[in-house]
């Protein structure tokens, strides 16, 4: 992603959509585009982050690979639907097929046949039919579910107060409900803000913020070492004779 896509996703996340769309299908209308764009994306900070995600990978729009955001597979479904060929439906992780719905792992979306894989339960150890994906990233059978009965607006909003006391609880709410309203998904977002995890600006996976800024994130993989921070090698340890630890002579 160039500084300029960059700074479009922050100041003009439909325009930039609507641009990169139009590049891949040139027979698309703009206004076409951004009714799907609109209807998918609804409020800012999701428009925001689907034109990130586009502008990090243009070619999701015609191979329809993830791994990417859930916004940009409902794009992808939503710019079909009006007809054009050009644009990939969401491609199957698992087997490649094309989706008319899929289900969502991770970062990545699969069929139904190969969203009911099979896995070492990270409960029980037993090889079973996955049920979920748990907070530590670890597949678990319908019987080891990983139960977390806290509230996630508060455990979101502990999280965020670490970084600004002042900030209030409705204010939290009223954020969480604008990009999630349904209660397994801002269970989700609270662990991913325990683990301080972000949606990388460049690779656009959900990882754990190593640098960049508030509004362009980098994970630890696309951010370039530090000249200098290279810690020194580690000095050898010296031997003393039997001489030297009686006072020597």
């Amino acid at each position: 992603m160039t500084t300029t896509d960059q700074d479009r996703s922050i100041s003009d996340p439909v325009g930039l959509i609507t641009g990169l769309v139009a590049a891949a299908d040139p027979s698309l209308a703009p206004d076409r585009i951004q009714s799907a764009v609109t209807a998918v994306a609804g409020g800012r900070a999701k428009t925001r982050r689907l034109a990130a995600a586009l502008a990090a990978r243009p070619a999701v729009l015609l191979d329809g690979r993830s791994p990417a955001p859930r916004a940009v597979g409902e794009l992808l479904t939503a710019l079909r639907a009006t007809g054009t060929t050009a644009i990939s439906a969401p491609s199957c992780a698992g087997c490649g097929k094309p989706l008319q719905t899929f289900t969502r792992k991770g970062q990545d979306w699969y069929c139904n046949s190969c969203e009911h894989r099979r896995a070492a339960c990270a409960g029980c150890g037993k090889t079973k039919r996955v049920k979920i994906i748990d907070r530590d990233g670890q597949p678990r059978c319908p019987q080891c579910c990983d139960v977390d009965q806290r509230d996630p607006i508060s455990v979101i909003h502990r999280v965020v107060a670490e970084l600004d006391p002042r900030i209030e609880r409705e204010t939290i709410v009223s954020a969480v409900n604008q990009c999630c309203r349904q209660g397994g998904y801002q269970q989700k977002l609270a662990w991913a803000c325990q683990r301080r995890a972000v949606t990388c600006s460049r690779c656009t996976r959900l990882a754990p913020i190593a640098a960049g800024t508030l509004t362009h994130p980098t994970c630890a993989d696309c951010t370039p070492p530090q000249p200098g921070l290279t810690a020194p090698p580690a000095a050898a340890p010296t031997t003393r004779s039997p001489d030297d630890a009686n006072g020597g002579g």
